[in-house]
């Protein structure tokens, strides 16, 4: 399409005989669906295909059928959104998509995008990024369509190294007739994949800037760019946040006409799964921008059974053109009993599915009666708020999942299993039980994960998670996969309050890791559940940083190894692990029980929260467990979470020996409250009292420079100032810490005043980081906003955020050199000493041998005799110092006569030693001893190590 759209309608007019239509058939989410499938999603039998075909939808033979008998001319183009092989049927599990491949590859598509179950089909423990598996999928279909066909992820980054890197595009171009030809774009949604392959979520680009740059490299392509483009999303526009007082709807559709907006290039935008607005709604719709009309096209089908078709005209231009009675023309061809079959994929079709049965065929166990699995129907298993009740596996407990539960805690030996309700997909029927049976009833083949250390706190998460989409007003009709079911020992109560909202109660347990019948907060339990819930799917990001040890089975495998126990089991399979209780009058557990309303109790009780004064009523959190809050004043037209949350007041006396937690009133002075024996979660009100603090308040805020891109001034001129400006730190800032600083303070009802660090803290300081720290420590402003340096001087003056970032600094050093040289192997005998101890050493020896020559008794000598005396009296100072101890004990030894004899002189020095002779030699002697000792063991360490160049480098050379 064509940016051109000056003069469009008077052209349109003068070349109304050059349009050109354009016809997209559209199939989705087939996830493996090779065989037609039952109402339920489950794959029909060959008898039930046979014998009651309208019982049955889809499957590769009808769908072979429709889409050639649809492509009535080059302008029809068959496209397949993703999600073609993998998923929840038969035969991927066991033919690993080559039959999907084969009928991929017979249909006739000339276009396909990439899904997120396409890239998790490969997942493993030997290759956790999917893509390896990918890669050889589309290598085989290549050469079975012996062409280079690629499917398209517009918004991944791949580079050479990727294995998919030779089979994936960031677009694909589709002939047309008369030179024209049709682009197609597709964005991969992030939701899902940043569990299931968070190596490829990690080579996802913004939405915005891949969309630009692929319609910037279709424009500048050789042939010029498609006069057709048609994008595809799966799930929803990422990057986008909903703007929290828009409904679902709205705000999704505020988000797509965001992306629509700055997409000018683009003519069809087709929004694919089953999570589009409300779950399965479809819509379509044409939109003005910029001049140009848009089709926007929501469809949301699984398992392929129905084609969406696209009937179109453009002008020459690549103009969508419509009016209301003729085109676009937006319908769907339903692939139900009345659809013809091809022959020969029928042929291939059955081929493949007897292929399966005999895979599939082992008998691993045996049911008296049948385990239902059903997603959800009628039944008195829960009553809703919004009318009618219902059982099934995702919106109550069911048999087959707390099978599945159960078979996830005994395979891993962990405490608890858990099990989401969406992955169960069929009932399990009474008598011999197959491998096929078990693989339709858990068809995913996600990996067991256990999680070793997980608090009591984050399993009642859960579990609140697990509920919390029962308060919605079509949940028979549309129910959330995300229900969990529990494995035996665990006991779920839970009530709606009175504003509809799911309340989890008390949990019960009876495990061999404690002895405690109630889940305990601060216990640590091991959990068993799938790969998909561990990585936060299904919204329980609350596991997503625990963790957990790959058990190298998958659901399906430990299922299946559980049937040879099951039968002395079936009451516990059947028992009712999930249960609600009507109404929320409770009085809490026995061991903590809420206390009756005092007779001494006010008629008002003034309660101050988020700065404003209130009364509560007299009854106000006694006598039961109840959201006491939803009746107060700051709960009133709020959706805020602690409005919710049950408690009451307790007797601390009683609860002090109890597994429940309670606190000490802040509003009620010398009453003590619990939500924990409520089944409440007093963490939620906790942090909303923390924050009601501040509601309404003022805060003052400083920086100590400014520094683009964190914090700086932006001027009306749009000049940014940057740096340290005195009296300039107060307005027109801006930068990320502001903006994020100012968003916290709207979130948080409160306001921030900027004002200017004190002089006399510059003054005392020299950082002005510290100066601003300081004025925290004062009182003078109650926050620095920056990057900081949390040194000892600052922690000590007040305390800091978390980190948000951390910087890592790094020593390089060159590699030390081995010196093996003549020089240093010379010099090893003087290394034990530096060269100025030596000299110490040398010189002590000359003054301690003048010394020694002065004390001898009989010395008078001339200077100049003593001079050319000097160096024998050294070497006779010397030798005799080294042997001190010796040379005194022969003195001793000898007679006093014998001693005198031999005082004689040598050429007039006296060899007479005197007393203080001796203590010098006595000294000496010892200082020799220490002095050798020392020098032995340097040089013995000097030779038993290595010597290395000791070489000083420039910082440059280092780098």
């Amino acid at each position: 399409m064509i940016s051109i759209v000056l003069l469009v309608s008077l052209f349109h007019v003068l070349t109304a005989d050059t349009n050109f239509s354009v016809e997209v058939l559209f199939t989705a989410d087939i996830r493996g669906a090779v065989y037609p499938i039952n109402r339920f999603g489950t794959q029909c039998s060959a008898s039930q295909h046979n014998e009651t075909p309208c019982s049955c939808y889809g499957g590769a033979a009808r769908r072979q059928a429709a889409l050639a008998k649809a492509k009535s001319s080059m302008n029809t183009v068959a496209i397949d959104g993703g999600g073609f092989f993998y998923g929840s049927g038969l035969f991927f599990s066991t033919l690993g998509g080559i039959a999907s491949l084969d009928f991929f590859a017979s249909s006739g598509y000339e276009g396909m995008a990439l899904n997120y179950l396409d890239i998790a089909a490969g997942v493993n423990a030997s290759d956790v990024s999917g893509g390896l598996f990918l890669a050889d999928y589309l290598k085989s279909l290549q050469n079975e369509l012996s062409s280079p066909f690629h499917a398209v992820a517009s918004n991944l980054d791949i580079n050479s190294s990727d294995p998919l890197n030779s089979s994936l595009s960031t677009y694909s171009i589709v002939e047309l007739s008369e030179n024209r030809s049709l682009g197609i774009i597709s964005l991969l949604e992030p939701k899902h994949l940043e569990v299931l392959s968070p190596t490829y979520f990690n080579k996802m680009i913004l939405t915005e800037t891949a969309l630009t740059r692929t319609l910037k490299l279709l424009r500048s392509l050789p042939a010029g760019e498609p006069e057709v483009v048609v994008c595809i999303i799966t799930g929803t526009p990422a990057n986008v946040s909903p703007d929290q007082d828009l409904s679902r709807e709205a705000a999704y559709w505020a988000q797509l006409k965001t992306l629509v907006g700055f997409s000018i290039g683009v003519d069809i935008f087709i929004l694919t799964g089953a999570d589009t607005i409300d779950g399965s709604r479809e819509f379509a719709v044409i939109e003005n921008f910029a001049d140009e009309k848009v089709l926007v096209v929501a469809w949301g089908n699984r398992y392929g059974t129905k084609i969406l078709k696209l009937s179109m005209v453009f002008n020459d231009l690549g103009l969508l053109l419509s009016n209301d009675e003729e085109f676009p023309a937006v319908s769907s061809i339903n692939l139900n009993c009345s659809a013809d079959e091809d022959a020969a994929t029928l042929v291939k079709m059955e081929a493949y599915n007897s292929q399966v049965d005999s895979i599939l065929s082992n008998v691993v166990g045996s049911l008296p009666v049948m385990l239902s699995g059903e997603e959800a129907s009628e039944g008195d298993c829960t009553e809703f708020m919004a009318g009618g009740t219902g059982c099934g596996c995702r919106i109550s407990s069911c048999p087959v999942g707390q099978l599945v539960a159960d078979a996830l805690a005994r395979a891993t030996n962990a405490d608890i299993g858990l099990v989401n309700g969406g992955s169960i997909r069929s009932s399990i029927t009474q008598g011999p039980v197959k491998s096929k049976d078990i693989i339709e009833a858990v068809p995913f083949l996600n990996e067991v994960f256990v999680m070793e250390n997980v608090p009591g706190k984050i399993i009642r998460e859960a579990l609140a998670q697990s509920i919390s989409h029962l308060g919605q007003g079509d949940i028979l009709n549309n129910p959330s996969g995300a229900f969990l079911q529990v494995s035996s020992g665990i006991h779920l109560q839970w009530h709606f309050d009175e504003t509809g909202a799911p309340i989890v109660g008390q949990i019960g347990t009876n495990l061999k890791s404690s002895a405690a019948a109630i889940l305990d907060d601060d216990h640590m339990y091991s959990v068993a559940t799938s790969s998909f819930i561990k990585q936060g799917g299904d919204g329980y990001e609350m596991f997503e940083a625990l963790n957990h040890v790959p058990q190298g089975i998958s659901v399906y495998e430990a299922t299946a190894s559980l049937f040879s126990e099951l039968v002395t089991d079936l009451d516990k399979i059947n028992e009712t692990r999930i249960s609600q209780t009507k109404g929320s009058v409770l009085s809490g557990d026995d061991s903590c029980r809420c206390i009756p309303m005092p007779s001494w109790a006010k008629n008002c009780t003034p309660v101050l929260f988020e700065g404003s004064l209130t009364c509560a009523p007299p009854d106000h959190g006694y006598g039961y467990c109840k959201a006491w809050d939803l009746s107060r004043p700051y709960c009133q037209d709020s959706d805020r979470a602690f409005c919710r949350e049950p408690f009451c007041f307790i007797d601390p006396t009683q609860c002090h020996g109890s597994n429940f937690s309670y606190w000490a009133s802040s509003q009620f002075p010398g009453r003590y409250y619990s939500y924990a024996t409520c089944g409440g979660n007093a963490r939620i009100w906790r942090e909303a009292e923390a924050l009601g603090s501040l509601k309404h308040k003022t805060l003052r805020a400083a920086v100590a420079s400014l520094d683009n891109p964190m914090h700086y001034r932006l001027e009306s001129n749009g000049t940014i100032i940057t740096g340290f400006h005195d009296g300039g730190l107060t307005r027109d800032l801006t930068g990320i810490w502001i903006d994020y600083f100012l968003e916290v303070s709207r979130r948080g009802e409160f306001f921030l005043e900027f004002h200017q660090v004190s002089n006399p803290s510059y003054t005392e300081q020299t950082s002005r980081w510290t100066a601003c720290v300081q004025d925290v420590q004062q009182g003078l402003l109650d926050l620095c906003i920056g990057n900081f340096w949390t040194t000892e001087e600052r922690l000590a003056k007040t305390s800091f955020l978390s980190p948000s970032s951390v910087e890592l600094f790094y020593l390089f050093t060159r590699r030390p050199v081995l010196d093996s040289s003549f020089a240093t192997a010379a010099l090893a005998p003087f290394s034990p000493f530096t060269g100025r101890l030596w000299g110490v050493l040398f010189v002590s020896m000359i003054v301690v041998g003048l010394t020694y020559v002065v004390l001898d008794p009989l010395f008078s000598v001339s200077v100049s005799s003593a001079m050319r005396l000097l160096p024998r009296s050294l070497y006779t100072s010397m030798c005799e110092m080294f042997s001190a101890g010796v040379e005194i004990s022969k003195e001793l030894k000898k007679p006093k006569v014998s001693r005198k004899a031999e005082n004689v002189n040598v050429e007039g020095t006296s060899l007479h030693q005197s007393g203080a002779q001796m203590i010098l030699k006595i000294g000496w002697g010892l200082f020799i001893l220490m002095t050798t000792a020392a020098y032995t063991a340097n040089l013995a360490a000097q030779l038993t190590s290595q010597a290395w160049q000791n070489e000083e480098y420039e910082i440059w050379r280092i780098v």
